[in-house]
């Protein structure tokens, strides 16, 4: 489940189904449905979209940009980890976007906005051959501030280099830190902070505490 604040109010979109008896089942029970909570003392919890047109999905990014709601990537109910993004003004009305995805399927990554731009990190990555298996990341992409086109910002590698270390390729040079997923993404004082994460190939519920990045 991804969730943030917007003017219009607080914004759920899609997420895996919870099982549980009916007198405590929230609103949110389908995979691509979007939510709306208008804030106390207004109605409440309201479905906007049930069946919103982008796939059921789960472990994708959702952020706010440029006063629009967007959905990146993810895991649909197959198991097909997805490159779409879709975008929404008041979460009713989607369209995918016409910004052309340079990266592979991926899902539990971290997203931000930070200077006028979205920012992917990590997470877990479709194989970009066939028969290959899918890996964690430490690979950073951008969108551009006009929501045209991806930058690939920093390449992936399983050999981290030092922060303060420079590189005369063109490239995109490795990440600084491990390879990641499911790990907690924000913006602070102009900084994109990046905070623990799994850095195994299982899901976070099943990570043994060896497997965690304990790490900023």
């Amino acid at each position: 489940m991804r969730g943030f604040a917007l003017s219009l109010g607080l914004v759920v979109l899609g997420s895996c189904v919870v099982e549980c008896q009916e007198n405590q089942r929230s609103p949110w029970d389908r995979t691509s449905d979007t939510l709306c909570f208008d804030g106390p003392g207004r109605a409440g919890w309201e479905i906007v979209n049930n069946q919103a047109p982008w796939q059921a999905r789960t472990g994708h990014g959702s952020v706010s940009f440029q006063q629009m709601l967007y959905v990146i990537g993810g895991r649909s109910v197959d198991g097909t980890l997805l490159s779409d993004m879709w975008q929404s003004i008041d979460g009713r009305e989607w369209q995918a976007s016409s910004a052309v995805s340079a990266w592979t399927g991926r899902y539990r990554f971290g997203v931000v906005n930070m200077n006028n731009k979205i920012w992917i990190l990590g997470g877990i990555i479709a194989p970009s051959a066939v028969g290959g298996s899918p890996y964690v990341s430490n690979e950073v992409w951008s969108l551009s501030s006009d929501g045209s086109s991806w930058d690939q910002i920093v390449t992936h590698s399983n050999v981290t280099t030092a922060a303060n270390s420079t590189s005369s390729s063109s490239a995109a040079p490795p990440a600084i830190w491990a390879p990641r997923h499911s790990m907690v993404s924000v913006v602070f004082l102009g900084r994109i902070w990046l905070i623990s994460g799994v850095e195994a190939l299982v899901e976070a519920s099943a990570a043994k505490t060896e497997e965690f990045r304990h790490d900023i």
